[in-house]
């Protein structure tokens, strides 16, 4: 039996292509390379780079997934997005990667990136246990060993110590601004992270010139994103291949449905991600209350009702009809009119 043909630049097919022209320069640095950011960030940036152009490739940074930074070098960065879903048989790859890198050996690398004139973005997708917050003070976890790591000049293993280090470079080569931009599901998000951040500067030794240059060259926009990218499995490597043609030993399954919200702070320039669906907006905490209570309430009622019922996962209970009717009449009747 002959083996597909791997996923490549010479072997995709360019109508699969969310991005026709790969792009040449990195605009965007990301820290937290996964499945989410490849479902959404990423789809953003290739449609809007693909409609308006500019210099916005991505070089991604995976803190340790090793085994997903050498599959995407292996397939020239590229990767499937594979819509699952009852009306979806979409497979999409963004091509918008420039680079990808991992681990403590890669950072010099990440680092040179982020300080890189031509990159204007940072962004994050770390989890919320990776801003170190601290529940009890409600700041910054100084107690933390990797925190403590940072804070003693060792090779950094959070974000704090990765951008000081890498804006303290930014500083001594050309001082232009930039924009940390947080992708994750963590209330007021740019916000807290300039928070945490100057938190963390004002405990590392001699950094108040670089206090002051986060302070005056560098935004936070904060943002509410939402996408359901469940983990990789077999089937998707299976739907992948079906849709594209091609073997992608890395497909990224996602619902159909995406939503990014975020406020328009940008001080280095961004691209023009509202042609993917992004909203800009003055108002991010009504969208993010808008989603915890619509889609996280909602989807947690199938879960408990479900779970009650017998039933073994959340599609089996989205189409039982009791349980349908219940999640409407709470949906419409005590969700929506607390919004």
């Amino acid at each position: 039996m002959i083996s597909p043909v791997a996923l490549s630049l010479k072997s995709v097919s360019s109508e699969k292509l969310l991005l026709k022209n790969r792009p040449i320069k990195t605009g965007i640095v990301h820290i937290g390379l996964g499945n989410f950011h490849r479902a959404h960030l990423a789809v953003y940036t290739a449609i809007a780079m693909d409609k308006f152009g500019g210099n916005w490739g991505i070089c991604a940074y995976s803190m340790r997934n090793e085994k997903l930074v050498s599959a995407m070098r292996a397939q020239d960065n590229l990767y499937s997005v594979v819509e699952i879903g009852p009306d979806t048989d979409s497979a999409v790859v963004p091509a918008i990667h420039t680079r990808t890198l991992v681990g403590a050996e890669d950072l010099p690398e990440l680092i040179s990136e982020i300080a890189n004139p031509d990159s204007k973005i940072v962004s994050l997708t770390v989890t919320e246990s990776g801003y170190y917050i601290s529940q009890g003070a409600k700041g910054l976890d100084f107690s933390h060993p990797d925190i403590i790591n940072d804070l003693s000049g060792n090779t950094p293993k959070t974000i704090y110590g990765i951008l000081m280090k890498s804006l303290a470079k930014r500083i001594e080569l050309h001082a232009e601004p930039i924009t940390i931009l947080s992708c994750d599901n963590v209330a007021s998000n740019g916000s807290q992270c300039r928070q945490l951040f100057l938190e963390f500067l004002a405990k590392a030794d001699g950094n108040t010139s670089l206090m002051d240059f986060v302070s005056t060259h560098v935004s936070f926009p904060n943002s509410m994103v939402d996408r359901i990218v469940p983990g990789t499995e077999s089937e998707h490597l299976e739907m992948s291949l079906q849709r594209l043609g091609v073997s992608d030993s890395i497909p990224v399954p996602a619902e159909k449905f995406t939503m990014w919200a975020l406020e328009d702070n940008f001080v280095a320039g961004r691209p023009h991600w509202e042609a993917g669906g992004a909203i800009f907006t003055t108002e991010v905490e009504k969208f993010e209350v808008m989603k915890l209570r619509l889609l996280n309430g909602a989807h947690s009622l199938l879960a408990y009702l479900g779970a009650l019922s017998g039933h073994q996962t959340i599609p089996q209970s989205r189409f039982d009809p009791l349980i349908e009717r219940a999640l409407r009449k709470v949906l419409f009747e005590e969700y929506l009119p607390s919004l």
